[in-house]
């Protein structure tokens, strides 16, 4: 076999290889290709369309394999949007976009001792939900609008429609609260500055709880974290 179908074989074997890389599994696994399109599926619902291409274009690869034969040589000719769209599919496997080519920032971030009315201010300014905790360079948490919430709740129910001063509340008071009425799960989770951006938006659509994804460069000290996802985030994204 030669030409555009001969290539169209080569670089379908490419794509099976780039997923197997992908998924972690050898070179040498003889996993199925239509198992490898499903685990990638599995990896983030933002991947369907594609695993559905690919689909389509493994039955295409099918009929070539398996149809030639001497006598009656190639079954058909692979038209250019064929080729086209598997040189697509096979980039954004080999080359995904990183959640930090659009998400790393610097992060605002909170400590222990600060108070209420401070977070308070920052959220108003900077129109943020999510702060991360840290105790100099120890992550400690993450303080959210919904755990203010539930503390503020939690707080006239035990004493009244009695408020204390807001200068005199602190996050380390706050900061329980966040997994005392949650602990159907994790409200953060940490990932690398480097993941696929897909893979990272799929967490929100897996654990409906999460409030924020930590973007992270290695390391476990605050110059480690480089960003952060958070639900608003995933709820406006829309794949390059």
């Amino acid at each position: 076999m030669s030409g555009p179908n001969a290539t169209f074989l080569r670089t379908f074997t490419e794509l099976e290889h780039c997923l197997k890389r992908r998924l972690g599994f050898k070179a040498t696994d003889k996993t199925m290709i239509s198992t490898l399109i499903d685990k990638y599926q599995e990896r983030s619902s933002l991947h369907t369309e594609d695993c559905d291409i690919m689909r389509r274009l493994c039955g295409i690869r099918n009929l070539l394999t398996h149809e030639h034969s001497a006598s009656f040589g190639e079954p058909f000719h692979i038209s250019e949007t064929a080729r086209d769209w598997l040189g697509k599919v096979l980039r954004k496997v080999t080359e995904p976009e990183e959640v930090g080519a659009r998400f790393k920032r610097k992060l605002i971030s909170v400590e222990p001792e600060d108070s209420l009315s401070h977070i308070l201010q920052l959220a108003f300014e900077k129109q943020f939900s999510q702060f991360p905790v840290f105790e100099g360079d120890r992550f400690r948490g993450l303080i959210t609008e919904n755990g203010i919430t539930r503390w503020l709740g939690r707080h006239i129910t035990t004493h009244g429609n009695w408020l204390r001063n807001f200068d005199e509340v602190f996050v380390k008071q706050v900061l329980p609260e966040e997994t005392s009425e949650r602990d159907r799960g994790d409200i953060y989770k940490f990932r690398s500055v480097k993941a696929p951006v897909t893979e990272v938006m799929a967490l929100f659509a897996k654990h409906p709880i999460l409030e924020a994804v930590l973007l992270k460069d290695g390391g476990n000290n605050r110059s480690a974290f480089q960003g952060i996802v958070t639900q608003w985030d995933a709820a406006r994204f829309i794949e390059a």
